[in-house]
């Protein structure tokens, strides 16, 4: 009676594991000791769309997204072995070629003998809640019209360009740029076609630039450039014609063909200062002394141009 009763409770507890895993919202599946696929649930065939029947007889490399490097898998693995399981957060790809995160959970079944029987992964779909924390964070540190970095990023990257630049023994340039005869056309056209402006002129400065270089917008119509890296001040100086050359042509705005100027200061590392707040103040200095000498130039921080 003992037997049968054992006998009973484990294939009422087996007919439990099996509903728990059909039922369960979050995916799962099961490999045996060769990582081969013997069983997925109904939650897996929805997450990555491939059926069951598409997924078991293979490897869970097929879900690979390519976004992580052997030296991730190998220290995953390595913790696998190490301590029976693994938690954390991969990005795969699912059956119709979109990336997916995840947050998953690899765990380790032995034996009596010790040894490993099977492999069991338990995940779920977390690409909103981290595209949700992605947006978060971008909105952090970027301007929400222009979607240029902020005050914040470019101190960052300034502080950053400075350390390498005292290692390396760089120059680093700063350009502070205030537009000539904005304010006019946001009065006269209103705001809307201002922010719509501010938009083009962030366009026209990225376009001007290198990748490594920084275009930032300090906020109303204040942009600031950082070059972490220089050859020379005259480098600096052409690239500074080349931004009043771009921004004297007219702008189109709602079929209506909009002039501005613009007025850079320009500050040099290490000449005119050795922390981000002593370059931009100097920058700023140097900005306010092209709109005393008639706006629309260029003037290096105590020289004028």
């Amino acid at each position: 009676m003992r037997k049968a009763d054992e006998k009973r409770d484990a294939g009422y507890s087996a007919q439990l594991a099996a509903a728990i895993f059909a039922a369960s919202d979050e995916a799962m599946l099961i490999t045996d000791r060769e990582q081969i696929i013997l069983s997925v649930n109904p939650a897996f065939e929805r997450v990555t769309g491939y059926s069951a029947a598409e997924a078991i007889g293979r490897t869970p490399r097929f879900l690979s997204s390519g976004r992580h490097d052997p030296a991730f898998y190998s220290g995953m693995w390595s913790t696998i072995l190490r301590t029976g399981h693994w938690r954390g957060e991969i990005w795969n790809r699912r059956k119709d070629g979109g990336l997916y995160a995840q947050r998953i959970t690899i765990s380790v079944l032995r034996g009596k003998d010790g040894e490993i029987v099977n492999y069991v992964a338990v995940f779920s779909d977390i690409t909103d809640t981290k595209r949700e924390s992605e947006r978060i964070r971008h909105l952090a540190s970027h301007d929400a019209l222009t979607h240029l970095p902020n005050r914040l990023l470019l101190h960052d990257r300034l502080d950053q360009a400075l350390a390498q630049g005292a290692r390396n023994q760089t120059l680093i340039a700063v350009l502070l740029l205030d537009l000539d005869g904005f304010k006019e056309v946001n009065d006269q056209l209103g705001h809307l076609v201002g922010d719509r402006l501010l938009q083009l002129v962030a366009e026209r400065l990225s376009r001007c630039v290198r990748d490594s270089d920084t275009v930032a917008r300090l906020g109303g119509d204040e942009f600031v450039i950082l070059l972490p890296e220089v050859g020379s001040i005259e480098a600096v100086e052409k690239l500074a014609a080349k931004l009043l050359s771009a921004m004297a042509e007219p702008f189109s705005l709602d079929n209506r063909a909009a002039s501005i100027g613009v007025s850079i200061g320009i500050a040099v590392y290490p000449d005119d200062g050795a922390s981000a707040e002593a370059l931009l103040g100097a920058a700023d200095g140097a900005m306010y002394g092209a709109k005393r000498q008639g706006k629309g130039r260029f003037v290096r921080a105590g020289r004028a141009t």
